[in-house]
């Protein structure tokens, strides 16, 4: 990990604890104080769920009100051989750390590798005098036999996502004027609907071969206090180009192939819309969309979250509620 990576993933963490968001999850922990050696068990539990990530923690930064406490009373060598020393065998590696500057003050940025997994601790009692422990939530359990095989397995790392555009419309469908144009349209009623389009750029060095399958494509929007289920599936299409060339993403019906950088676009339908909406669609100048694509072999998803802002100028249509979109620097 580089060092500008790992300072820009600290400087988002305490940023969201200042905001009161929630910070900690599988790859990041925010402690106020040093950890003590006991506390490798916890450590070894975010390595063996990491399944091939860094693991960071942010050490000097208090996660309930976001204070900066001082922390350099405490050299990082000495703690960290106090650490190692509770693993068996292999250790962690601590593969970079580094002070990121918080105004005046400063806390202490650690990214731990976990491409060794599974990691084994010393328990400190006879029987069992070994764990192998995994983190579930926000405690550390023993790992079942079936993750500690998944934790063998060759790691498949979520690929970087960058959001080229996205474009979303909410449209309201009047009810039809005669039966007989209701005969020849599959509307029948009255009804509001949303749907959008999102592009996004893959990091992917092509060392492994990604997929993310259709089924496991799903998402939410977010439009002023409400959250709506989200239909996504590929924008397909069977390329016409009769000169061969090298393509890294094949998209089909069923998934997404990704064995190289290159574009990904969705196709996205809101679920769950009422006329009931139509007013919130029409009036509400922003929405958050979350997509979540499941990726075949891990249990990690990719994660991409936008906001889109409305743009009149696009309302060209009579039956046009409104238009959000967002396109990527």
């Amino acid at each position: 990990m580089r060092a500008i990576d790992l300072e820009t993933q600290v400087l988002a963490a305490v940023e969201r604890i200042r905001k009161g968001e929630k910070t900690e999850n599988d790859l990041i922990e925010c402690k106020r104080a040093w950890p003590s050696n006991n506390k490798a068990r916890q450590l070894a539990g975010s390595l063996n769920r990491a399944a091939g990530d860094a693991v960071i923690y942010v050490i000097g930064i208090d996660e309930k009100d976001g204070s900066i406490h001082d922390t350099s009373d405490t050299d990082i060598l000495d703690w960290w051989s106090q650490i190692v020393g509770q693993f068996d065998q292999v250790p962690a590696e601590m593969v970079r750390h580094i002070d990121v500057p918080i105004s005046n003050e400063s806390v202490v940025g650690i990214a731990f590798s976990s491409d060794r997994a599974p990691y084994v601790v010393k328990t400190g009692s006879p029987k069992p005098s070994l764990e192998i422990p995994i983190r579930e939530g926000t405690g550390t359990r023993t790992a079942r036999r079936d993750e500690v095989l998944r934790m063998l397995a060759p790691a498949i790392r979520v690929p970087a996502a960058t959001v080229l555009e996205s474009n979303f419309s909410a449209v309201h469908y009047p009810p039809l004027a005669s039966a007989e144009n209701a005969a020849n349209d599959y509307r029948r009623e009255e009804s509001v609907h949303a749907f959008g389009t999102a592009d996004f750029f893959v990091e992917h060095d092509g060392r492994d071969l990604v997929t993310l399958p259709t089924h496991a494509m799903d998402g939410i929007i977010e439009v002023g206090d409400l959250s709506f289920t989200l239909n996504v599936t590929p924008d397909w299409f069977q390329s016409e180009t009769k000169a061969p060339r090298k393509e890294y993403i094949d998209r089909q019906r069923e998934a997404v192939l990704i064995s190289g950088p290159g574009v990904v676009p969705l196709r996205v339908d809101v679920e769950g819309l009422l006329l009931s909406h139509r007013k919130l669609l029409e009036t509400t100048n922003s929405v958050t969309v979350r997509l979540h694509l499941g990726i075949l072999h891990t249990s990690k998803p990719l994660v991409i979250e936008m906001e889109l802002n409305t743009n009149p100028r696009e309302h060209q249509l009579p039956e046009d509620l409104n238009r959000w979109s967002v396109r990527g620097k």
